[in-house]
């Protein structure tokens, strides 16, 4: 997978929240956290200790993603 794939996805993600009558605020709370959580003692350790690889790696910086679902919510 590539990350214009999952940047796709990100889009059709928000095409559907949308036509459920879903917020893209779920989305822009879920990786706040996440970011939160890499960023804790918890998460450093951990990250520290396990190789995410390929399940991560072909995703968009969390960062980019919070940008993508902050816009879509307008």
């Amino acid at each position: 997978y590539s990350r214009d794939a999952e940047r796709e996805a990100d889009a059709e993600s928000v095409r559907l929240m949308k036509a459920a009558g879903l917020r893209p605020d779920a989305m822009v709370e879920f990786f706040e956290r996440v970011q939160r959580w890499k960023d804790s003692d918890e998460g450093r350790k951990l990250g520290a200790d396990i190789d995410m690889g390929i399940a991560f790696s072909s995703h968009p910086a969390d960062a980019e993603r919070i940008a993508f679902f902050r816009a879509a919510r307008r």
